[in-house]
């Protein structure tokens, strides 16, 4: 019996300090706009406060305020060194994964189709060889290419749909 009053005070108190906390705006005006959003009548966040703020009215003033180009290009530019720098090694150590690993996956491969009691089909047989030896010429040619097919056929693609979504989301705005 204490225990379920107990229980109750402690929900009604909680329910009591999120209904007291939830009255408080959810956002703080900033002072030195408070008189120009009063007359316009908007939010301090529309287009054209926001395009002053990052953009600026010229491009000069553009290319000094557009911060997240910035850190998209410190971002690349940091993987691309990182990358470059770590990069002949592992290149080495993948070539030889994948000429060691495919060797292996063939002799193990032919054995059990070998050891099988049920009749071999070598169309069947030559055709599974093939599709791994084709994935494993795939990455044995991704990993000789290294960062330009890293480059081209990863990390382009990514960036250039961010960048469209982000065009696309900032024109509707």
């Amino acid at each position: 019996m204490k225990m379920n009053i107990i229980k109750l005070f402690f929900i009604s108190l909680l329910l009591a300090s999120t209904l007291a906390f939830s009255a408080t705006p959810a956002y703080a005006e900033d002072s030195a706009n408070a008189a120009e959003t009063e007359e316009e009548g908007s939010l301090t966040c529309n287009q054209k406060f926001l395009q002053e703020k990052y953009f600026g009215e010229t491009a000069e003033d553009a290319q000094d305020k557009c911060w997240y180009c910035r850190i998209v290009i410190i971002m690349t530019n940091a993987y691309l060194q990182a990358a470059s720098q770590a990069l002949p090694v592992a290149q080495q150590l993948g070539q030889l994964v994948v000429k060691l690993g495919f060797g292996i996956w063939l002799a193990l491969f032919i054995a059990k189709q070998i050891s099988t009691i049920g009749g071999v089909t070598p169309g069947k047989m030559l055709q599974e060889i093939l599709v791994m030896g084709f994935k494993c010429a795939f990455s044995y040619y991704a990993i000789a290419e290294g960062i330009g097919f890293i480059t081209q056929f990863i990390l382009n693609p990514i960036l250039i749909t961010g960048t469209d979504i982000g065009n696309e989301i900032f024109n509707k705005i």
